[in-house]
C-alpha cells in the first residue's frame, strides 16, 4: 500500500515517526511486512483488497475480510 498527502494525525498508519506531509507516494512498510508474514490472507504475500480514505482516516480490508483502520485519536 502506498500513501501520500498530509498524515499529521496518524491516518497513514505508519506510526508516530511518519506524521506530516508526504509529497510523493511512499510504501507503507508495516503493510509490506505483514503481507510477507501472511497476516492478510491464507498465504504469505496475500494482500489488501479494498481501501477507503478520508481527511482523518484510512480503512483497509484484507483477503481474510478483516477491516483495519488508521485514524486521528481525539483526547477525552
Amino acid at each position: 500500500m502506498f500513501v501520500w498527502g498530509t498524515g499529521n494525525f496518524g491516518q497513514f498508519g505508519m506510526g508516530p515517526g511518519m506524521l506530516g506531509e508526504v509529497s510523493k507516494p511512499r510504501r507503507n512498510k508495516w503493510v509490506g511486512q505483514k503481507m510477507e508474514q501472511g497476516a492478510f490472507g491464507a498465504t504469505p504475500g496475500s494482500g489488501i483488497v479494498s481501501v477507503a480514505a478520508g481527511g482523518l482516516h484510512t480503512l483497509f480490508a484484507d483477503e481474510n475480510g478483516v477491516v483495519r483502520c488508521a485514524v486521528r485519536v481525539y483526547d477525552g
